[in-house]
């Protein structure tokens, strides 16, 4: 994968191409296979896990990045405050269970 310079499929990708304080225009790239396969890993229904990612992807389209421990924390503090608006919000449930979050990428 030349995107993520990883030899695999990834369930998502962002492509934002601009982003101002009243615009944001980005392309989120959605693997069907692989998001089907990790919520039934998950135990999670395809449509709550697709959510999940659509906000994800969003907040990479604002800049947001997993990737840096700082980003980390700030990235899930928003997806869960997104995710309770959407009755979505046992995903990270398991927060305060496992130390490590495990990530979608």
């Amino acid at each position: 994968m030349a995107f993520q310079k990883k030899d695999c499929a990834t369930n998502a990708l962002t492509f934002s191409y601009e982003l101002s304080k009243n615009t944001l225009v980005a392309d989120i790239i959605f693997c069907l296979p692989v998001l089907q396969k990790e919520a039934k890993e998950q135990d999670k229904l395809l449509k709550a896990h697709l959510a999940h990612l659509i906000i994800h992807g969003c907040l990479h389209a604002q800049g947001h990045d997993h990737e840096v421990s700082k980003g980390t924390k700030k990235m899930e503090t928003l997806e869960v405050q997104m995710l309770k608006k959407w009755d979505l919000s046992y995903f990270y449930a398991i927060l305060a269970i496992c130390p490590t979050p495990i990530h979608p990428f």
